[in-house]
């Protein structure tokens, strides 16, 4: 299989650049999108991106994992999922990932998750509900935007996985989608800390 072609995407007006595989499709294009959203869907299967400013939450100060357990649990709340598993959460090598410095203002590593959420879409019944992967990337930016409360930075890849689809399809799938949230996670960069403002 070949590698697929990335290139360097400028969302949020190109205050902050991402690599994506080429053809994404701006889903803005298609449909009303919040302003603090972006949307990307895959034009050769159910993947999509969604990159998302949200409010900065305090409310787990010494568990860093519960910062992006929060985001989760609040996307399988507003997936009305009928379970969620979370398989794997991976910390940043550097345990001060807070980007407090608003001299410097370096993009912070992200904490990263994986897992898996059990979503009836179009009001199927919970007999066909699909597994939905899910890998979800976190960026704080302690203080910096919302009035200096902070801003929490969110990355989410959605990849449902369909009854039906061959085990083998599947399992490359989810490799690919697992290599695109790796690559795309590690090349997000914040070019514009006015968007911030």
């Amino acid at each position: 299989m070949t590698e697929t072609k990335c290139q360097n995407y400028g969302i949020f007006g190109g205050a902050i650049t991402v690599d994506l595989p080429s053809g994404m499709i701006d889903a803005s294009n298609l449909r009303q999108v919040p302003d603090q959203q972006e949307v990307f869907l895959s034009p050769n299967s159910d993947l999509s991106i969604i990159i998302e400013q949200t409010f900065f939450k305090s409310l787990f100060i010494n568990n860093q994992k519960n910062y992006l357990r929060f985001h989760f649990e609040s996307l399988s709340h507003d997936n009305s999922a009928s379970s969620s598993t979370i398989t794997n959460i991976t910390l940043p090598p550097d345990a001060t990932f807070f980007s407090t410095n608003s001299i410097t203002k370096n993009t912070p590593f992200p904490i990263l998750l994986e897992g898996q959420q059990v979503v009836s879409k179009f009001n199927q019944p919970d007999s066909e509900a699909d597994q939905v992967n899910i890998w979800m990337s976190l960026w704080r930016l302690n203080g910096i935007g919302n009035g200096g409360v902070g801003t929490d930075l969110v990355m989410t890849i959605n990849l449902p996985c369909p009854d039906g689809t061959s085990s083998v399809k599947i399992q490359q799938s989810i490799k690919n989608a697992s290599d695109l949230f790796h690559s795309a996670a590690m090349s997000l960069r914040i070019v514009d800390w006015g968007l911030f403002a």
